[in-house]
């Protein structure tokens, strides 16, 4: 709980990934922004979770008289990780509008004889 991963821990895990979506939805009037919110900070919550299970486990030196290892994410990296979510959202917005997932619960046309 405190350390060198402690600020990520209780900033990312704890307050932005467990304590301000539970306000947000905690509260009435709830709205699609809200929980949209919500859930896009639980998601990075999550990830700032295995982000520090990861790092945690190679954080601490092998050999003795050596210090902590530091590890920040290179710029191939994020931009990785932001294609792989703007990758998503373009096929969610392709599908939403191509594919006909709304229409036709619920409505019968008659059938002509």
């Amino acid at each position: 709980l405190i350390g060198p991963l402690s600020v990520g821990f209780w900033v990312f895990e704890v307050f932005l990934g467990i304590l301000v979506p539970f306000a947000l939805l905690l509260y009435p009037g709830r709205t699609l922004n809200r929980i949209a919110i919500a859930s896009f900070l639980i998601v990075s919550g999550i990830f700032a979770l295995r982000f520090d299970f990861v790092v945690a486990g190679q954080l601490f030196p092998v050999l003795e008289g050596s210090h902590y290892a530091v590890y920040f994410p290179s710029q191939v990296e994020i931009l990785i990780v932001l294609g792989g979510m703007a990758l998503c959202a373009l096929m969610y917005t392709l599908g939403d509008k191509f594919l006909p997932l709304n229409g036709g619960h619920g409505e019968h046309e008659e059938v002509k004889k």
